[in-house]
């Protein structure tokens, strides 16, 4: 079977679309140098998994308390049959899922003695979902906003990409796109707005982020966020530009630090709170999430419980 739907229990708030990931973390413990070559041994106690890329922008805003419905593409295998029982957990708005791909791609890394080791191993085979098989995300029911999560792995192609927009238009909601690295910013206009990082925004416009956020609003005619680590973020849009400095936080693993942003926004859009609102929720969020190991739920904070 070639596509695979999950049926909706709730009528979603929010919509995210793009590529899927399977996140798996090996838990270990370190006691002495590899006598091999040169590094540590990792004595593996236990393994864990979680949803990566648009599955995790589902399952943070699913964590906010938003019904949410999700379109994805993952293969036939093992990976792919454990990502598609995830994401039942948190698609209660319903999903389609294109059993297509060659490969579900799986990222694998290490935590030792409580800290994330610098390598990772990735398993993919990229190949782009074919256009036929894409026309029935129009099954999809759709929420209040559209989040696409493009992380390069086949998904979101040019004609998938086009529908999407398509589907955003005829339902009246906007789409928000987080691009993926080095492909054209051309592919995503249409979009009410576009969410990047500053390396790959420079690598687009070979400015600083906030230079890159007013350029890039100019050139697609939407509302541009370039997020800079521990300097915040930077917004333009129709001639409004200004800075949101980040939340204060102990690093621990920036993991989910985008995909929680992008995670933010959409809710600022279901409850119509307005950009500079949505920004400061988004900088609270993020600091929450890399302060964590791995991609995990986060909470808006009250007045009560802010630090």
């Amino acid at each position: 079977m070639s596509v695979e739907q999950i049926s909706p229990t709730v009528t979603p708030d929010i919509t995210v679309m793009g590529d899927v990931i399977l996140d798996r973390y090996w838990h270990a413990t370190v006691s002495r140098t590899n006598p091999e070559a040169p590094g540590v041994v990792c004595n593996v106690a236990s393994a864990t998994s979680s949803l990566g890329g648009c599955g995790a922008v589902a399952a943070i805003c699913h964590g906010l308390g938003l019904a949410v419905s999700v379109g994805c593409a993952v293969a036939p295998d093992r990976e792919g049959d454990e990502v598609v029982e995830m994401l039942c957990q948190v698609a209660d708005g319903g999903g389609v899922i294109l059993a297509t791909m060659p490969q579900t791609t799986m990222k694998q890394r290490v935590i030792a003695n409580g800290q994330l080791m610098h390598t990772r191993f990735d398993f993919e085979e990229i190949a782009e979902v074919d256009r036929l098989t894409s026309r029935h995300l129009q099954l999809l029911p759709i929420g209040k906003v559209i989040l696409v999560a493009d992380y390069g792995k086949g998904f979101c192609t040019d004609a998938v990409l086009r529908r999407i927009f398509r589907i955003g238009k005829r339902a009246g909601v906007p789409v928000i796109v987080d691009p993926a690295r080095g492909r054209s910013p051309l592919a995503y206009r249409g979009a009410t707005a576009l969410k990047l990082n500053a390396s790959e925004a420079r690598q687009i416009t070979g400015q600083d982020p906030a230079q890159s956020a007013e350029w890039l609003s100019t050139f697609l005619e939407c509302a541009v966020i370039v997020t800079d680590g521990s300097e915040g973020m930077f917004f333009s849009h129709a001639g409004e530009h200004w800075h949101q400095q980040a939340v204060p936080s102990r690093v621990v693993d920036v993991t989910g630090a985008g995909d929680t942003v992008l995670a933010a926004v959409g809710l600022g859009f279901v409850r119509s709170l307005g950009w500079k609102k949505t920004m400061s929720l988004a900088a609270e969020l993020a600091a929450q999430q890399v302060g964590i190991h791995g991609v995990a739920p986060v909470k808006e904070m009250t007045n009560e419980n802010r630090v």
